[in-house]
């Protein structure tokens, strides 16, 4: 079995920093399945990265203190819910396999208080009776399942979790479709499409990193495949849109490279994993739809 030794990297700058500080006053503040394929063999016990991650803080590019301003807002905040849910089950599995555990911890104690603080964002904007319904549906499923992925990791519930976690994403997805509706125009459906793809870059992330665990007992693979050609079905959707502007036009081109990059770290080589070179390359993609769905959901401002 491979292991890398680590270099140093950048200091890391975390996304939950600024849920802390969003919690503090959560009212006027707004911080943030296909075909079988080889893609994996046996887990690891241990790797160490050989490359800097890139930094989770970058994600967050509204306002720290803006709140839920419009329609459009509320479709790319809840949008970016979503994309928390994988976020907290890639880290929980990070963390399970002690693959850089301070870090990992890190990253889902901030996930864990951006979900929670930008749920309240989200329940204290009114859209209709449906939204706040799910809302709260949402916020049910929530509430008993932050605290087990709070807790120390374990391999054997690790299945169970990351069916709990698809629930809460589900849930959640209805809340963007309810609040996409709700918007009526084109500009929403393009924000919604393009938040989408964060969260699925958080999603192939999170089943790369079970399976290096471990994790026995589900179809990564069916499910790994289904996200690769969601997402790039997706992507060729907001190329040919007449919203999609130059400015936006570069964040997917850049998007589209760091899926490249994602695809080749992805695929087996042996029985070893690359689980940096994977989270590096699903990282640059987050940043990158997350610049461009904020530029999409700016459009009408």
């Amino acid at each position: 079995m491979a292991v890398f030794n680590n270099v140093d990297y950048f200091k890391w700058l975390t996304v939950d920093l600024l849920g802390l500080l969003r919690c503090t006053s959560s009212a006027d503040s707004n911080a943030l399945s296909g075909k079988s394929s080889p893609l994996f063999s046996k887990p690891f016990t241990r790797l160490r990265s050989p490359l800097a991650f890139l930094l989770p803080a970058l994600l967050l590019s509204s306002p720290l203190l803006a709140g839920v301003t419009d329609i459009q807002d509320a479709i790319n905040v809840s949008g970016k819910q979503r994309m928390l849910t994988q976020k907290i089950m890639g880290s929980y599995a990070m963390l399970g396999m002690n693959f850089q555990p301070e870090k990992a911890k890190k990253r889902l104690q901030g996930s864990v208080a951006l979900f929670d603080s930008q749920l309240a964002d989200l329940k204290s904007f009114s859209v209709n009776d449906k939204v706040k319904s799910q809302l709260d549906a949402v916020d049910k499923l929530w509430g008993p399942l932050k605290t087990q992925m709070l807790a120390q990791p374990e391999k054997g519930k690790a299945v169970e979790l990351s069916k709990k976690i698809d629930a809460l994403l589900a849930s959640s997805h209805k809340a963007v479709v309810l609040i996409t509706k709700a918007s009526g125009g084109a500009a929403g459906k393009i924000v919604n499409l393009s938040g989408r793809q964060r969260m699925l870059s958080q999603r192939m992330n999170s089943l790369y990193m079970l399976r290096a665990w471990g994790v026995e007992g589900f179809d990564f693979n069916t499910a790994f495949n289904k996200s690769v050609d969601d997402f790039k079905a997706a992507q060729s959707i907001l190329e040919g849109s007449e919203l999609t502007t130059a400015e936006i036009k570069k964040k997917i081109d850049k998007t589209k490279r760091s899926f490249t990059w994602f695809a080749r770290s992805a695929v087996k080589q042996s029985d070893v994993y690359v689980p940096a070179l994977v989270l590096r390359a699903a990282d640059r993609i987050l940043k990158n739809m997350n610049d461009a769905t904020n530029l999409y959901a700016n459009l009408k401002k």
